[in-house]
């Protein structure tokens, strides 16, 4: 994940994410999401769509998804929207 980059990170984040059609009528929110289902429906949809560059981007999500929910003491399937600048 060290070779991510902030400016790409937001602008997939802000601007193409939340255009794509998601599964399970999933839709990606503007500064992120930490639900579970969504970053894995954009996960899977990436995949689907060959977007390989986007999935190093999607995966740090669900990194920081986990981290975030231990660090608050939450539980798996618990959810909050990020931070623009996490």
């Amino acid at each position: 994940m060290d070779n991510l980059k902030k400016r790409k990170m937001i602008f997939l984040c802000n601007t193409a994410w939340p255009l794509y059609m998601l599964g399970e009528s999933e839709v990606w929110p503007s500064n992120g999401s930490t639900n579970y289902n969504t970053i894995l429906q954009l996960d899977l949809f990436c995949k689907r769509q060959g977007k390989w560059g986007e999935i190093p981007y999607v995966q740090a999500f669900m990194h920081h998804r986990e981290h975030y929910n231990q660090g608050m003491g939450r539980k798996p399937q618990d959810s909050l929207q990020t931070q623009r600048d996490w």
